[in-house]
């Protein structure tokens, strides 16, 4: 009938959420699977022990359920019952030790009225040492350099590769590829055939965070985190009709209190995020199956020289996409190969530069202008994902930070490719530019006809042939910048 996680309070928790539905439960604490023995009830009762959930199974449907789980040696028992009794009761043996009326539970601690007030974007500060001085704008080469040293975006590789990513032998797409040079992939696949599944079907995991938007606006940071994760998914071939997403608040202290006198702008910019996140979901129909809160991410303490600090996370938003591959052997990867076209499809960046990353390093400031049609851009993924399914696409890789230059940067390094890119007026918005909603594809050229009839010409511009100079030459009407792969590739890889 009903299923919950195990999180914070463990059963005391999932059950006491799922005994409001019918106004009591029952609880057999002597029957519930324990990792350790020696615990007495009440422990029982409030283990956070992981890989937990609680499920409201009809009596008649018990025995299906047992057989099924045990068919894929996942352990299940009864640990209860719930009734109508209006009592949470809690049993170990034949003692009770526990009973608490659902009203008082559900009801009993009255609710907090708080205020929230959003004043608009605030500036970045730092607890150690101030901000670093922003520099005059320089060279793309120049900036391009900055941006694959940024913690966001410089290669994870060395922690990455500490980790077994393998699930059975079923894992077809990894976090990173390896063959002239090594790359990032944006997903991950699994073959579900390995797992009792028929045929060639398989699970896509990805994920979108972004928190340096919530310093402009964290309304934008959740629609931005779930359109990276939806993008992330469908870039490796998933179904946009067959995701569903899981959300992970990580916040500040939104409570006022003395030391945290900034509540009211903290709060206000949860109620921002959970507005937009309602808005994007409903629009792109894909459902938030679970999620996860924690609501206390502040320090308070003091400086090795004795100085008061409060340090605070940003408002980040995590979100996860769990997709349906239809075919894991057609599994795309972001990879460009040499004597293939590249282009960008989705909706074409602004005239101004938006975007979140620049401004740490540089004399810029993101547009204020947030063109995002959620409407319009989930009718283009579903074009995006026929387009797979047509087998038109030879790689496909998100747009997110750094913007169109590092994403071909990315693109171009596995097998060791180059372009030649011809700039537009809005060059900085053009090369850097984060808007939503976009994806770098590389095409066959024997495919080039039939791909660009699929899509309409407002939504996809060619870029140019991948070559095989290891180099991106920017032409513009003074002459050309030319970006060498190899020395961008070692800043990159030798940040963390």
């Amino acid at each position: 009938n009903s299923v919950t996680d195990n999180g914070a309070g463990g059963l005391s928790s999932s059950i006491g959420e799922m005994a409001s539905e019918t106004n009591g439960a029952k609880v057999f604490l002597d029957q519930v699977p324990l990792k350790y023995s020696g615990l007495l009830p009440w422990q029982i009762f409030i283990s956070e022990s992981q890989e937990r959930m609680t499920l409201s199974v009809p009596k008649e449907n018990w025995s299906l359920l047992k057989a099924f789980a045990d068919s894929r040696n996942v352990q299940a028992s009864v640990v209860g019952e719930f009734t109508d009794s209006g009592i949470l009761q809690i049993l170990y043996g034949q003692e009770e030790v526990g009973s608490l009326s659902l009203s008082f539970l559900h009801d009993g601690l009255p609710k907090m009225n708080l205020k929230a007030k959003w004043t608009g974007p605030r500036a970045r500060t730092s607890w150690k040492k101030a901000p670093a001085r922003r520099l005059p704008l320089p060279s793309a080469s120049a900036i391009l350099e900055k941006l694959v040293t940024d913690p966001s975006l410089a290669s994870k590789e060395k922690w990455i590769r500490q980790y077994d990513h393998e699930v059975q032998g079923a894992t077809v797409v990894k976090p990173f590829e390896s063959g002239k040079s090594s790359a990032p992939n944006d997903g991950a696949v699994i073959w579900m055939g390995a797992h009792g599944n028929e045929g060639f079907s398989g699970a896509v995991i990805s994920s979108g965070i972004c928190p340096d938007y919530a310093l402009i606006d964290p309304a934008i940071m959740a629609k931005l985190a779930v359109d990276e994760a939806v993008r992330n998914a469908l870039v490796t071939g998933a179904n946009p009709d067959k995701i569903a997403l899981i959300d992970n608040f990580c916040w500040p202290d939104p409570l006022p209190g003395p030391k945290n006198l900034d509540a009211e702008q903290k709060l206000s910019e949860l109620v921002r995020t959970c507005r937009a996140l309602a808005e994007i979901v409903l629009e792109y129909e894909m459902p938030l199956i679970s999620g996860k809160d924690s609501m206390k991410n502040d320090f308070i303490g003091t400086t090795s020289d004795g100085r008061e600090v409060k340090i605070s996370v940003l408002p980040t938003l995590l979100v996860t996409a769990l997709a349906y591959h239809p075919d894991v052997r057609q599994a795309l990867k972001p990879h460009a190969k040499p004597g293939s076209v590249l282009y960008v499809l989705g909706r074409p960046a602004t005239t101004e530069y938006f975007g979140a990353t620049l401004p740490k390093y540089f004399e810029i400031e993101c547009s204020s202008e947030f063109r995002f049609d959620l409407k319009q851009t989930r009718a283009f993924y579903q074009r995006f994902y026929e387009a797979t399914r047509a087998q038109l696409i030879s790689s496909a890789h998100d747009l997110s930070e750094g913007g169109l230059l590092f994403a071909l940067f990315e693109s171009l390094l596995l097998h060791e490719g180059g372009v030649s890119l011809a700039m537009e007026d809005n060059e900085l918005a053009y090369l850097f530019g984060e808007d939503p909603g976009r994806i770098l594809v590389s095409i066959e050229a024997n495919q080039v006809e039939a791909f660009e009839a699929h899509f309409d010409p407002s939504e996809r511009k060619c870029l140019g042939t991948v070559d095989e100079t290891r180099a991106i030459r920017l032409l513009r009407k003074d002459g050309v910048e030319e970006l060498a792969l190899e020395p961008i590739a070692h800043l990159w890889r030798n940040q963390v």
